[in-house]
Order: structure tokens, then sequence, then C-alpha cells
């Protein structure tokens, strides 16, 4: 939660200040969701691994596997993850 926060309030600022003084380089907030979006993947991906429902967490994260980490939802590893240890469960039931 700390490091949404901090990323949250850095890709603010710098997305007002760089971006907008100039719209020939990169979107620095999508570069930096991108890379929060990357770490948060790797992340859940350790844990589902740790866990034991890595190929459960792959087939649930796979329709936003095609879209890149920069213009994915932050939420949508998380949701993957959730959905993947609740059917993880229900399979051990």
């Amino acid at each position: 939660m700390e490091e949404l926060v901090i990323g949250l309030v850095a890709g603010y600022a710098l997305r007002g200040v760089l971006s907008s003084s100039s719209r020939r380089g990169p979107d620095v907030g999508q570069m930096l969701n991108g890379w929060f979006n990357r770490r948060r993947h790797d992340k859940y991906r350790r844990k589902a691994e740790q866990r034991g429902f890595l190929d459960t967490f792959d087939e649930e994260f796979r329709d936003y596997a095609l879209t890149p980490y920069a213009l994915q939802n932050p939420a949508s590893c998380i949701r993957a993850f959730h959905r993947a240890q609740n059917r993880h469960r229900a399979a051990a039931a």
C-alpha cells in the first residue's frame, strides 16, 4: 500500500511537471505506472508460486498479459491473484 501511495504521488507530480511542458518525450506517468505494475505482477507471481497455484494465476492473468504494463489497470493483477487463489481453494476442498 505504501508503494502505491508513493507511486501515485510521484506519478502525479512528474506527469504534471514534465508531461505538460514537453509532449515530444515519453509520458512519465505512464512509465511509472508500467514500472509499478511490473513490480506488482512479479510480487504476486512469486506469491502464487510459493502457494502452489502458479499455473492458475497465469491462466487468470492471460487476458491482461497482452496489454503493456504501462496501460494496465493496477488492480488487474491483484484481481487475477485473488481469483486464482479462490479457484485453488475450491479445488482443494
